[in-house]
């Protein structure tokens, strides 16, 4: 018989104050006390850009967040949906000793560098004009956010001369704002002020960036420059983008003369690994890749759940997690052998890289919570959402993230309909290495390699030889793409033991 959460909350030493104090309501009251119905039970729109204020109460703080604010990573790479941009929100919104954040782009409406090469002919920009024209933005915000940031109310001849610079701008004389350690955000005046003087080859950038440097320096601080949303850079033209990301690792490098000023980027890591700068491998070493693992995803939708109670999530132990889920969802799945539904949502969304996406997790609890309300299936437990739910609604949501790796990775939509036919359908989803040649009749064993390799990539198949993929002999479907399909999982462990 399981131990009682709140004995185990006494005994376990290492929990804190408000740790205890939470558990303790949750195993005594309980999760219904808090008088969560269906209909207004939300999990979040999964999407950082457009709940700033769950992320307030339901931010999980990972491993990837606390590296990220000792200063050792200037980038940080992720798949869509693993929760760059909430890194983002809770970075800027940090309070670090010393440290003067600057973010550079928005977290909403059009992002801020795509306004900067939307009037360009960008068919005829090399990498340097990229380079020119990231060098003068990331001058201009950080400039722009010092000579508003005042230290100490020390005067000095450097913030006198950056005063100076602004005002041959057109800037008036700005009044010195203590403004904390974040940079205050800039009007869609100034914005539209900086976007022309971008064009401006007569300012001296260099100037701008040094000048910045010394003040950072005199005053003992170091500034963070934070960029998000680099995947919404000219999205219409695919090789502009890449030129335009790897331009910006051309320029961070050239930056690394300002030892005060620091990069901070979110990237997505599908974006990074295809980057042909010659010199990416010297980032490397300071990229940080998100992932997260049960316990952290279990985290999360608790404390979406908790955000909608008087529960103060700020802190909360693993085992009343899991306790305050199975208060909400049955732990138990229409013909499935699955001891824990947790476990099976994770498995059932995982791709072909072994990645469960919180945005994925989101979506799935919401639209079981949807499903739920409206069929209003029998719960014998007390839970407020069925397992049959969760099933149901995993059907939609796998089709959705089919469509979402289409878009992602428009190199594979016209693969995928070939996994359709009977042929896969036969053999649960596992195709053999030799099959491929069966299914891509008018390709050679070269391009059938590259199919392979694109399919790895992206997550939709997962090979059986996890050493040397390429030669793996078996490759297969993930079960959420599998859903998608329409391709059956039984039968999979017999026909694997037959082989």
């Amino acid at each position: 018989m399981q131990e009682p959460l709140l004995e185990q909350t006494k005994k376990n030493a290492s929990v804190g104050k408000e740790d205890a104090e939470v558990c303790k309501r949750i195993a005594e009251e309980g999760i219904m006390e808090f008088k969560i119905k269906i209909e207004d039970l939300s999990f979040g729109a999964g999407n950082a850009e457009q709940e700033s204020e769950i992320l307030e109460k339901a931010f999980v703080e990972t491993a990837e967040f606390k590296d990220i604010l000792t200063g050792r990573f200037n980038v940080v790479i992720g798949n869509k949906g693993a929760g760059k941009s909430a890194l983002y929100d809770a970075l800027i919104r940090a309070r670090k000793p010393n440290v003067f954040i600057v973010p550079i782009s928005s977290m909403t409406g059009t992002v801020e560098y795509e306004r900067i090469f939307n009037r360009e002919n960008l068919a005829e920009m090399d990498t340097d004009n990229f380079r020119e024209y990231w060098k003068r933005y990331i001058a201009l915000r950080t400039a722009y956010a010092i000579k508003n940031y005042q230290a100490k109310g020390e005067a000095s001849s450097e913030f006198d001369e950056l005063e100076t610079e602004f005002e041959k701008m057109g800037f008036s004389k700005t009044l010195m704002i203590k403004a904390g350690m974040i940079a205050p955000e800039i009007s869609e005046e100034t914005f539209r002020m900086l976007l022309e003087i971008i064009r401006d080859a007569t300012v001296d950038y260099s100037k701008l960036l040094s000048l910045t440097d010394r003040l950072a320096k005199k005053w003992g601080i170091q500034i963070w420059f934070v960029m998000d949303r680099l995947d919404e850079i000219v999205i219409s033209n695919s090789s502009a983008q890449k030129k335009a990301v790897e331009a910006l690792f051309v320029t961070l490098k050239d930056l690394s003369v300002y030892k005060n000023l620091k990069p901070i980027i979110f990237l997505r890591e599908d974006i990074y690994n295809n980057l042909e700068y010659a010199h990416v491998d010297h980032f490397h070493s300071v990229t940080r890749n998100i992932r997260w693992d049960r316990e952290q995803l279990l985290l999360m939708l608790v404390k979406r759940i908790l955000s909608l109670s008087e529960i103060n999530s700020e802190e909360i132990e693993q085992d009343s997690a899991e306790d305050t889920f199975f208060k909400v969802f049955e732990n138990k799945i229409p013909n499935s052998r699955a001891g824990n539904c947790f476990d099976w949502m994770c498995n059932h969304l995982m791709d072909g890289r072994d990645i469960t996406l919180p945005r994925d997790l989101i979506l799935l609890a919401n639209k079981s919570r949807d499903d739920q309300a409206s069929k209003k299936y029998n719960v014998s437990t007390g839970e407020i959402i069925s397992g049959k739910a969760i099933v149901k609604a995993h059907t939609n949501v796998a089709e959705i993230k089919l469509k979402d790796t289409e878009r992602i990775y428009p190199e594979i939509k016209e693969l995928i309909p070939s996994f359709s036919n009977e042929l896969v359908k036969e053999e649960y989803g596992w195709i053999k290495r030799k099959s491929f040649q069966e299914l891509f009749k008018d390709r050679d064993e070269k391009e059938i390699e590259n199919i392979i390799k694109r399919l790895i990539d992206s997550g939709f198949i997962r090979p059986e030889n996890r050493t040397n993929p390429l030669s793996s002999p078996r490759f297969e479907i993930p079960y959420v793409y599998k859903t998608a399909l329409g391709i059956k999982s039984t039968g999979r462990k017999a026909q694997h033991k037959a082989e």
